[in-house]
């Protein structure tokens, strides 16, 4: 505390975190992968050693310097493995893509739990994609539950059967049947070939990803779909979920438009997720899921926002970094959608969706993908005026042509801005950080 102001102090770690390299490149070469891994499961594992449970393990709170040092950040949701209190009854904490089955249902977490958040983060290394992905929140936890993980060789040839295993053991859906501890995940990974020059060229890899070069792609196959829509039971009231048509894919032709803030490539929507209400879907307000309901607390339950527009900024996960060494090897860019010029007032109050009138000559027709990702992470997102999520979309689809898009939260300028969405095009408005409105006591700006 100094003069009346309460402070942190946190190291500046100078890189870039493993979500804004695999938005970038996708996969990863396999001594690369087996460099960060490495470093991570070294470093959880002396966590674990010392009673804590990391809980929110995703590519963003990896963090990569330049000099190709690994570190494990942001262990502000962790808590003692012993801590009764580990999580609140009737919530889930963490990113809905990377949390382990018993995370997802609000059981108390483990070091297994941690492990698992590692095999996902492994996976989409190793394929430049998370394994389960949805259109909604409800779905992704359906998948984590339900779905086995697809085949990391069926998507590239060169991974070995050892990576693969630890892959498959990381991921099993019991915590029982995934590693005793993560000092025996650890040693698994250690036991794959690994040599000094790997060591030394992976250092200078990650170094140079770390700095934001561009480096070839890893090419890879397609993702299989992941199955068909399944009805289960939650609370005595059953529930049909489906998952997504196809897997995204990262487009190997390209490389990315520079100076664009991007997203993780998961889509992450981190933080607490109380349980009662509904996340806000393009058309309904909500959905009940797991034991009891999830649910977002609705951001525009306050009055008073104020109208200026929220300032976009390249935001990183605030890191407090606890980590151990390692080292990397090469990949390549995608196809990123350019981030457009926001406007500088909020749309229209009732915009329609375009789907619903006939298009004109000059619109495009057809269906496109958006990606967006918000800070605060309860901020929600409107497409022409219509709520279509909170926090985070990835790969939304909506109508092709001009849409008009807002982000609002309570406490927060809004944030407005327009796109054109191409047929069967993807739009990456990466993260959009909102402007945080001051207010007097009384209420008055």
């Amino acid at each position: 505390q100094a003069g009346g102001m309460l402070y942190i102090a946190m190291k500046y770690v100078e890189g870039r975190a493993l979500d804004e390299i695999l938005e970038a490149q996708g996969p990863l070469a396999i001594p690369t992968v087996l460099a960060v891994m490495r470093a991570m499961t070294g470093a959880l594992a002396y966590a674990h050693r010392e009673g804590i449970v990391h809980r929110d393990i995703k590519g963003a709170n990896i963090l990569v310097e330049k000099g190709g040092r690994v570190l494990v950040s942001d262990f502000g949701i962790a808590r003692g493995s012993e801590d009764k209190t580990l999580t609140a009854t009737g919530a889930v904490i963490g990113t809905p893509t990377f949390m382990s089955p018993e995370q997802c249902s609000g059981e108390k977490v483990g070091p297994q739990s941690d492990q698992y958040s590692m095999g996902i983060l492994l996976f989409q290394m190793l394929t430049g994609e998370v394994p389960f992905d949805a259109d909604s929140v409800m779905g992704i936890l359906h998948h984590h539950f339900f779905t086995p993980l697809p085949d990391v060789r069926g998507v590239r040839d060169d991974v070995p059967q050892a990576l693969v295993d630890v892959v498959l053991r990381a991921t099993a859906k019991k915590p029982d049947d995934r590693f005793a501890s993560t000092d025996d995940m650890l040693h698994a990974i250690e036991a794959i070939p690994f040599s000094d020059q790997d060591r030394r060229q992976t250092r200078e890899t990650l170094s140079r990803l770390a700095e934001g070069e561009k480096l070839p792609l890893v090419r890879t196959r397609s993702l299989p779909p992941l199955g068909t829509p399944r009805e289960f039971t939650v609370s005595g009231e059953t529930v049909k979920v489906q998952a997504p048509a196809k897997h995204s894919r990262w487009p190997i032709w390209a490389g990315a438009i520079g100076g664009l803030a991007v997203a993780a490539a998961a889509g992450v929507w981190s933080g607490v997720i109380p349980l009662g209400g509904g996340e806000p879907a393009p058309t309904e307000p909500a959905a009940s899921v797991l034991t009891p309901t999830l649910a977002v607390e609705d951001p525009l339950a306050a009055a008073g926002e104020s109208t200026a527009v929220g300032a976009q900024v390249p935001a990183s996960e605030e890191p407090t970094a606890a980590a151990l060494d390692e080292e990397p090897a090469a990949t390549e860019e995608p196809a990123v959608q350019p981030t457009p010029a926001r406007t500088t007032a909020p749309p229209p109050a009732a915009v329609q969706r375009p789907a619903a009138t006939t298009p004109t000559a000059s619109e495009p027709t057809g269906i496109g993908y958006l990606r967006v990702r918000t800070q605060p992470t309860t901020a929600l997102i409107l497409v022409d005026g219509d709520s279509v999520g909170v926090g985070v979309l990835f790969n939304t689809v909506v109508p092709a042509g001009t849409r008009q898009i807002r982000a609002t939260a309570r406490g927060y300028a809004p944030y407005d801005t327009t796109v054109v969405v191409g047929p069967d095009a993807t739009v990456n408005l990466g993260i959009i950080t909102l402007r945080i409105t001051l207010r007097t006591q009384g209420g008055a700006p």
